[in-house]
């Protein structure tokens, strides 16, 4: 990344060290620029997450302002990345008009060196 590569990571991605044992805080994290504060979360802890005009590159071609979020997350915080959309809080009822966002991020950019780390704080591999 220092020299321009890219690297798309999701949910629990270097979470456990080179022998399986489960760590605090992501190995990346510094490449991703997000702390964890747990996780799993689940089940369902965000219903959505938000589709943003800001980056059109994550987004394109997606009319939806609202998207199904996956069953499990990661809740983090942001150390130095940019959130590029959040998760949704849970609410209540179904009509559509209590879904605001939460403090958690759904996905995230960051610059490193020549290089752009996006996380994704589920398993949305499975999902999309």
């Amino acid at each position: 990344m220092r020299r321009g590569g890219n690297i798309i990571a999701t949910f629990e991605t270097s979470l456990c060290d080179e022998t399986g044992r489960r760590q605090t805080d992501f190995g990346l994290a510094d490449l991703l620029g997000v702390r964890l504060l747990r996780s799993p979360v689940r089940p369902y802890p965000h219903f959505y997450f938000y589709r943003r005009d800001g980056w059109v590159q994550v987004f394109s071609g997606i009319q939806a302002e609202l998207l199904p979020a996956p069953l499990i997350s990661c809740e983090i915080a942001l150390n130095g990345a940019k959130e590029i959309s959040p998760f949704s809080i849970k609410f209540k009822g179904w009509d559509g008009s209590e879904i605001l966002p939460s403090e958690f991020p759904a996905v995230t950019a960051n610059e490193f060196g020549k290089g752009r780390a996006v996380y994704l704080a589920g398993p949305f591999g499975e999902h999309y």
